[in-house]
Parts: C-alpha cells; structure tokens; sequence
C-alpha cells in the first residue's frame, strides 16, 4: 500500500480546506518573547558532534559560546539564552523555518513554517528521558514562540503515528489555539485513542487525508500528501507549496526492497523531484551507517525460521507501533499453529486499533488473552511484548523479574528482540540479554540475525533518495549533531553543494526566500519542556541536579525481621549445608546481653542468642531504661555496628506493643448512596475488623466530599445521613464503631495544616491514586487545592484517633504511602508521635458495573443499590450486559466477561450450582433470562435484609443523628489528647 506507484499524469485529488482562520493584528512580539529566569546550569554541557562543522552551513564548530548555547537550547536559563547572539530584523517576504526540536536529539520532533501571519505546523513528538534528566516522564517541544501567535496557527500536519511524532499533542493543542489536524486514518486513531487521557484538553478538528491528497491549507500554505515507506502504515511525507517555493519533509521513511534486492516505490520519489523542490528536510536517524536498509522480507523469512525451530513458548518483544511487523508475525503465528498472547498495554491499544482500520488480520481464537498462556503447550504459544529497549514498566521487564501475574520465564524458551536499539538504551537492552541469559532462555537479537528492519533509511539509501529529490538546499535532521552531519557529508557525495547544507540547532531561524536559504542570529525558545506527574514545566536543573547527585551517590537501606509485639530482631536461619555466611558470624550473635533481673526481661536463656532465634533489643520500659547506657558504650566505640545498634535501639525504644492499641478507622465520602460493590468491597471488611480489634472508627468525610462538590454542599449534608443509614442497615455496630462526621472535628483541620509543610506539591502531583482521579474527574490544571491535598487531610483523617489499622482497596494504597511519608517526617523532625500505618486489603474481587464496565460506580449509573427495592433490583438485572453473540438460547455462550456470571460468583452461596450452569451456558441450551432471574433472586436475598433494617432506621432519623453526635464527641475528646501531643511536639502550645 505504501509502495504504490502513482502515474505522473494522474490527476491528485482535492479536498475543500476547512475555512481559513482570521489573521489577527500583529502582536509587537521579541524574537525570542519573555523569558523566564532561571539558575544558570553548573554542569557542563554535553557535545553532540564531532569535527568538520564548518563545511556546512549554520553554527560554527563548538567553541565554549556554542556549547553554551547547546546547554541553553536543552534547559533554558535566562542569561544563557541573551547570549545566543544580536537578533536581526527579519525579511517581511521570507519563508521562516524553525525546529522546535528533532535536531539535537533522537525524538521531539517538531518544526513550523511560517509566511507572514500564517503558520503551519509538522508534528509534535515528545522525548522520552535521558540520563540527564532522571524522573522525568517526557520532554516535549517547547512553543512559547507560537503560543503568542496561536490566532496565527492554520494547522498541525501529523507524519504519522509513532509518539516521537505525535505523544506532545495533548499538552499543546491548546496552547497552538487547537487549529485543525491534517493526518491518516490510523495516526488520526491513535491520537483519539491518546486523547481520551486527557480529558481537559480541547476536542480536535482532524482532517483525515490520504496519500496523493492535494489541499489548500492557507493563502500561503498547500500541501501535497505522500506516501513514504516505514514501520507504521500510512507514513506520509508532506510537499508544502509556499510563496518561495516548494519545501519537502520526508518524516521517518526507509527504502523498501523486493527478494531480489530491488528498491520499490522510487517513482513516488522520483515525482516529488520533478516538482521542483527548495529546500528537502531529510531523516537522518540512521545517517552514520552505511548500506541500505534490510528488507522486511528477509525479517519475516528469518522470524519463521526462528519460530519453527523453537520448541518451547517464543515471546517477540518488539515496538508496540510496528504494526507492519506485527502483522505478519501474527501471520506466522496462524501458519505455524501458534496461539498469540498480547502484552502491555501500548500493545494490545496499537493492535485494537489497527485490526479496526484492516492492517492487521487475524483468524478468531488466535488472539489471546495473557491470562491463557498456562493453559496451553508450550509449543503452541506465541507472546507478543512491549520492552525491546528494557523500560522498567513494560511487560518484558515484568516477565524477565519474575514480577508478571501470568507468565514467568522456562529454560528453553525462545526471546527475540525485534527492534533496534534506541540511541541511549545500550544498557538497558545488555540488560535484558543478560537477564534472559542467566535465567536459561534462548535469545535472539538483530546483531546475530536479521530480525528487524529499521526504519529509518541508511546512507546509501539516503544518498538514492536525495539524488531523486535534487533539492536546492538540503537540512538534515531527525538526530544528534553527528548523525546529521554524516548526512550533510552523503549531500555532498551526491553533488550537493557544501554551502547549500545547513546543520542547524533547535530553536534557530532561518529565512528562506526563491534563492537563498540563510540562517539568522534570531532564536526562539526551544530548551526543553518536561512533563513529571501532572507537572508540565515546572522541574527546573536545580531538580535535576538533586536527582542526578542521588543517582550517583545512592542511599542506605537496612531491611531488617521484627516481632512488633516483643519488639525483636529476627537473625537470619541458615540452612544445613546451605553456601553462605556462618550465622554465629552475624554482628549481633556475640553481644553480650546486659545483666537484668529475670523478671523483668524477655531474653532468651541463653547467654547467647542463637542462629534463628530472637535477639531482644528492648524489655519492658523499664529495662530498656536499663539497658541505654550499655547500648551507649557500644556506641562510643565509635564502630559502625556501635552506631548502628544505638540508633537501631533508640528506634525500637519508642516502639508499642500494640497488640491491644490496634486502631481501624474507615470511612465514606458522602456523595451518594452506598452499592454493591461498596458492600462487597468495604463494608463487608469493616464488619469483619470490628469484631476484631476493641477500638474501631467510622467517618463520615464530608470536608473531603467537598473537594469536588465545592458548589453543591446540600447535596453533601443530604447524604451524611443516606451513608450512616448505609452502613447501619449492612450491620456496622454503634456499640463496636465509633461513627463521628469529619467536619465537627476541627482538630483535624489543624493537623492537616501542620501536615501540610512536610509535603512539596511535587510530590502530591505524582501520587497515582490522585492522577487517576483527577484524570476521571477532567480537572486537567483547574484541580482544586484542597483536592490535590486530600491525601495530606487522609493522614491527619486516620492519624488524630491513632488509626493503624486501614482497609482499603488496592488504588488506594499510594495515598497510605504517602500518610506513612507524613509520620515518618514528622517523627524525625518532632519525635516519635505517630505509629506507622498498616494498610488491609481487601480479598473481595472489584464489583464490575451492570453495564460491563471495571467498575460500579454511582456517577456512572450502573450499580445496584443497598437500598433498591427487588422491582429495581431485577429491572437492572435484566440491562446487565451478558454475550452479545448469544442470541438464541441453543447458542453457546460466553462466561468470561459476562456481567451475570461475574455477580453470581460473588453473591450465590451454591458454587456448584454456578459452576454447572456455566457449563450449560457454553454448551448452548441455557438463555439469559433464566440466569438473569435467577441472579435477581440472589441479590434479593443479600439485600432485602440490608434494606428492610435502613427502612426501619429512616423512621427516626433523630436516632440515627444522636448515634453521630455522640460518636462525634467521643472522637472530638480523643482529637483534643492528640493535638496537645503534636503542639507540644511542634512547640507551638504556648498556653498550657
């Protein structure tokens, strides 16, 4: 499809441009527009080419100045950014052509032609980090130029899908005025499927053109659509016909070859020639090496005999974007009678979305779900996983650290590595060769055999493409400084002049007019932009600087065995005959304990302790009180073990026994009424924990619904009591639960505060469990304050009463995360006050929604009330989804995914009546009505007690309020006792 040929003489398609957009008055702008001042870097900066700069055009050859300019360009800094030289009035009748980024790095693709007032932008990639930049997310472009000129914007042009190209989009469509798209049906699919995580960024207008499409964009601005050769379908280069001429942008591309090493497609090449071409921006990924690019014919030939070798499971790890080579692995697959099982998430998106638009075919049951590899031979199994470069959280890297839920690695299994090394990935992917290795499978790369066709045209292949171009001028980029001068070095072998090359940096401007190509002393902003969490921007070098030196430098991590309750150390057992240290060896086997009297004392009764046994530390209070000064001699030795066992002691010192301090606190947000996946997922567990532990509290988070129900508080003041009634009908005991509502307990508020200036905002940003609501909530920027901080209000929430004990769901684990970061700061900076705290999860599967969705959810209307009468019971029961295939009852049907299946496994007590009428239902003969019925007898039996209690307790609601009120207090008397501790502690309590 992509190597098409296309007749000269055919008449190219035209497509009515959308209307233009208004050219708003001319804004008195710098060059280079505010700039935000910085701290100027104190590492030095980093080279990118080597010598022969000044055969070409552009900047000189680095010098101290030019390096400068270099760190500058990457990561801003005000003065730096003064001294990239005097800016030049420009040429009002020029073409100005800027890079954004793509010129001093592999990714962050972007660049802009601009005609007057009229702008065209070619894609907006992002920049996955570098060593440089540790904990960063992505770098994406910098637009600070255009943002003041977004009036002036007439479109963004997408080459294609791969997220060098395209990832930044969602962060910069509305700083670019959101001016309409022109791209390909499968990159416009990808970009729709990306968007729909970024809820707050304005909808799109997408143009979807096809290569040979002719369209006016502008007065200014035509662009002629093209179909170029890569790893994604439908990778289109762009001729942009302009006022001074034609400019052409190649994107990514390769050359394709036929079996007999013929290249195919050169005539849509040769075309464009024809033209008549200004100025040719050319790819030079892959500049550096000579040759010309490896047919994917010959991959697919070598993969199946690869795979036709292999005896065991074969798991391709290769990029989730190279839909061509995945298509035809899955081909093999079919042929070979393989099984394919998709891994990661990118995978499995890219593979959906490709299968909709016809690029990849695959026979029904060849697709699996992960889950199902176990369940198959080895031999008749084929996985296909996201990693090739050894990210840390992609599928590969979870198989390869025994971290993946499904599949974990045999001896004998087969890994290949379908892809090229990222520059800068060298050591990550050596990494995965050797942990392959060591764990006994058997590896494939592309250095052994060719397994994997780049995309990116070599030189002899570039060398072929420009001599079919015959630009005038030629710019090099896509890559570092060296591997654009390689290509400006094959310009020049092909009878380009050297002065018609330029090898120019991001944010640089050049005028191009009908014969002429000059690079200005003008520059726009181009340093990087990096996205960390939520934060888009705000990570300055100083940031960095702290990570690096981390990074370098490392931490001490001492993990250690504990009895919480006798306050003891756990030696490690060595087993007979096993390798190792000799236990009697270990630091503290030969301490002599102090002299205690036995009656006051938990030691062994050995003088010694022994290999496996415990080594008390810490007696009752007393005897820890007799014991600190022998501890202190051990320190004053001066040893590192002396230090160690002070500091060890004094930590254990401040620890209780607990056993009978054990605290739970649990809680809702008053928002709504309380469902079945509540009951199932909390409620339940609440019960269970009371009847365990003697001190149990239930709140009622009013404040905290408040954070997103700011403009509607009546409806957070009705559900107070809907909740309470909740969970009092489903059996949570006033006599065992202390039920108290949160905002009569200002105290709380107080210890929020304090709370408060022991968390940066950073690291709120980056807490999972506040991005994914954030993310479901659309707060994109606007999120509110108090939001963004209802973890810090959660801890003082749980640790005013002494809470310890927390059930929550998996999503909320980060929160507790972070309330333990909060007692941990606290007790180093003000003492020990606060006990850690000990998350409960709960065993109960997530409750999926009537409608098939992950989850029950009151705002998405598909969940089942503790309160719904048996009417509404089995009206909702009958809009369950089930198997669409299944409609006529002989049929066989589905049970995975099927709604009524997943709630009678939860809820029907007769596991072996469920699991025979699942056979029933995949044999054919069982309809859904007669399973819908029967779940809404089911759930009637759960409920109808649940709700025949909460009718009762809404009869006199004064009950229920008193239960609160006394609650409140009792809670109240207990936040009063906590809060003279921390004033104390923080020494703010100046009226005792």
């Amino acid at each position: 499809m992509l190597n098409k040929k296309s007749d000269n003489s055919e008449e190219r398609p035209r497509i009515t441009p959308p209307p233009l957009r208004p050219r708003p008055a001319p804004t008195p702008v710098g060059p280079q527009g505010p700039q935000k001042k910085q701290e100027r870097p104190s590492r030095p900066p980093r080279h990118h080419g080597g010598g022969g700069r000044n055969d070409y055009r552009g900047p000189a050859r680095p010098s101290s100045g030019a390096a400068e300019r270099t760190r500058a360009s990457k990561f801003g800094g005000a003065r730096a950014m003064q001294n990239m030289g005097p800016q030049e009035k420009g040429n009002s009748e020029a073409l100005r052509f800027v890079p954004l980024g793509g010129l001093e790095e592999v990714g962050r693709n972007c660049m802009f032609l601009e005609y007057k007032n009229e702008v065209v932008v070619i894609d907006v990639g992002l920049q996955f980090p570098e060593d440089e930049t540790p904990g960063i997310d992505y770098i994406i472009p910098n637009v600070q130029y255009l943002e003041q000129k977004k009036g002036s914007v007439q479109a963004i042009i997408l080459t294609h899908g791969h997220y060098d190209h395209i990832g930044a989009l969602p962060h910069l469509l509305a700083k670019l005025g959101n001016p309409p798209i022109y791209a390909t049906s499968i990159t416009k699919a990808i970009i729709e499927r990306r968007q729909e995580d970024f809820p707050n960024s304005p909808k799109m207008h997408v143009i979807t053109v096809k290569n040979g499409d002719e369209i006016k964009i502008s007065n200014s601005f035509t662009a002629v659509f093209f179909g170029v050769p890569h790893t994604i379908p439908e990778t289109t280069g762009v001729l942009m016909k302009t006022p001074i001429g034609n400019i052409v942008h190649f994107a990514d591309f390769r050359v394709d070859y036929n079996d007999a090493g013929e290249p195919q497609g050169l005539d849509e090449f040769e075309r464009i020639g024809n033209m008549g071409v200004h100025t040719f921006m050319v790819d030079s990924t892959n500049a550096e090496k000579p040759g010309h690019s490896v047919s994917e014919k010959t991959v697919e030939r070598n993969l199946e005999e690869i795979f036709v070798k292999a005896e065991g499971r074969i798991i391709v790890a290769t990029f989730a974007s190279l839909i061509t080579r995945i298509a035809e692995i899955i081909k093999i697959a079919e042929k070979l009678g393989r099984k394919v099982a998709l891994n990661g998430y990118s995978m499995k998106t890219n593979i959906q979305i490709a299968q909709s638009l016809g690029f990849v075919k695959a026979k029904e049951g060849t697709l699996i779900a992960v889950e199902e590899v176990n369940k198959m031979k080895d031999n008749k199994v084929l996985i296909l996983s996201t990693g090739a470069q050894g990210e840390s959280n992609a599928g590969l890297m979870k198989i390869i650290n025994g971290e993946h839920r499904h599949v974990s690695i045999k001896p004998g299994d087969t890994f290949i590595l379908s892809s090229s090394i990222i520059p800068g990935n060298e050591r990550s992917v050596q990494s995965v060769k050797d942990n392959l290795a060591r764990q006994g499978a058997i590896v494939y790369h592309s250095a052994l055999v060719d397994i994997h066709s780049s995309g990116h045209a070599p030189k002899d292949d570039l060398k072929l493409v420009m001599k079919l171009i015959k630009p005038k001028f030629l710019v090099p980029v896509h890559g570092y400084y060296f591997m654009r001068a390689a290509n400006g070095q094959s310009a020049r072998e092909v009878g380009i002049p050297k002065e018609n090359v330029f090898l120019m940096d991001n944010g640089q401007v050049a005028e191009l007019t009908p014969g002429e190509f000059k690079v200005t002393k003008e520059m726009v902003p181009a340093f990087y932009v990096m996205v960390d969490g939520l934060g888009v921007g705000d990570v300055e070098e100083v940031v960095l600087r702290d990570r690096r030196a981390l990074a370098a430098e490392g931490m001490i991590v001492v993990i250690m065995t504990m009895d919480h309750h006798f306050a003891r150390i756990h030696l490690p057992q060595r087993k007979s005959g096993a390798p190792g240290r000799d236990p009697q060896s270990h630091p503290l086997a030969h301490v002599p304990p102090p002299e205690l009297p036995r009656d006051r004392t938990r030691l062994s009764e050995d003088a010694h302790p022994r290999p496996g046994r415990p080594v008390s530390l810490r007696q009752d209070a007393q005897a820890s009180n007799d014991t600190a000064g022998y501890h202190r001699d051990i320190a004053q030795t001066k040893t590192p073990f002396g230090v160690f066992l002070f500091a060890l002691h004094d930590i254990i010192n401040h620890m209780k026994p607990s056993a009978d301090e054990k605290v739970v606190l649990t809680g809702d947000r008053p928002t709504g009424r309380l469902h079945l996946g509540h009951y199932v997922g909390s409620i339940q567990n609440r019960i269970a924990l009371q009847d365990k532990y003697k001190l149990s509290f239930y709140m009622i988070a009013d404040v905290q619904a408040l954070t997103d129900n700011a403009e509607d508080p009546e409806k957070v003041r009705k559900n107070v009591i809907e909740v309470a009634l909740d969970n009092l009908a489903a059996g949570l005991s006033p006599e065992k639960t202390t039920f108290f509502i949160q905002s009569q307990i200002p105290e709380i508020a107080e210890l929020t505060i304090i709370f408060l200036n022991l968390v940066t905002l950073a690291r709120l940003r980056r807490n999972p469990t506040v991005k994914n609501e954030m993310k479901q909530k659309g707060f994109g920027e606007n999120v509110p304050v108090g939001f963004l901080a209802y973890p810090i209000s959660q801890a003082a929430d749980i640790l005013f009463c002494g809470g310890n004990i927390i059930p929550v769901g998996e999503d909320q684990l980060p929160v507790i995360e972070q309330a333990n970061e909060i007692v941990a700061k606290f007790n180093a900076v003000y003492g020990k006050t606060f006990d850690k705290i000990q998350p409960v999860l709960s065993d109960a599967p997530r409750l999926v929604g009537i409608d098939g969705t992950a989850k029950a959810s009151k705002s998405l209307g598909n969940a089942i009330y503790l309160s719904d009468s048996y009417e509404e019971i089995k009206k909702k029961v009958m809009m369950m989804y089930t198997d669409p295939s299944h409609v006529h009852i002989e049929n066989p049907g589905k049970v995975k995914g099927n709604v009524v299946f997943a709630y009678l496994d939860i809820f029907d007590q007769d596991k072996k009546g469920v699991a025979e009428l699942k056979r029933e239902y995949e044999k054919g003969g069982l309809g859904d009505v007669v399973l819908k019925k029967r779940l809404s007898e089911v759930l009637e039996r759960t409920i109808s007690p649940i709700r025949t209690r909460r009718e009762m307790l809404a009869k006199d609601p004064d009950h229920v309020m008193e239960i609160l009120r006394k609650g409140t207090q009792k809670a109240r008397a207990i936040a009063k006792e906590t809060m003279n501790r921390v004033r104390g502690a923080v020494k703010i309590d100046y009226f005792k």
